[in-house]
């Protein structure tokens, strides 16, 4: 019995919980809707998160 024409892969999802751990990020889980959108959920608050995020030096160079 085929499991069905998936469109993303495990390697997808171990990349991405990978980055967002390289990010100082705490993933909780991962999130894939019907249509192959993936998304890692985190603990904490938005505000919590945007505080671990550091300044990139470009980010000026770039407005």
């Amino acid at each position: 019995m085929s499991r069905g024409n998936y469109k993303f892969k495990q390697s997808d999802i171990v990349r991405a919980v990978k980055a967002a751990r390289a990010a100082g990020l705490d993933p909780r889980g991962v999130e894939i809707d019907p249509n192959g959108t993936l998304r890692v959920l985190f603990n904490g608050t938005d505000a919590q998160i945007k505080q671990t995020n550091s300044v990139n030096p470009w980010d000026n160079v770039l407005k």
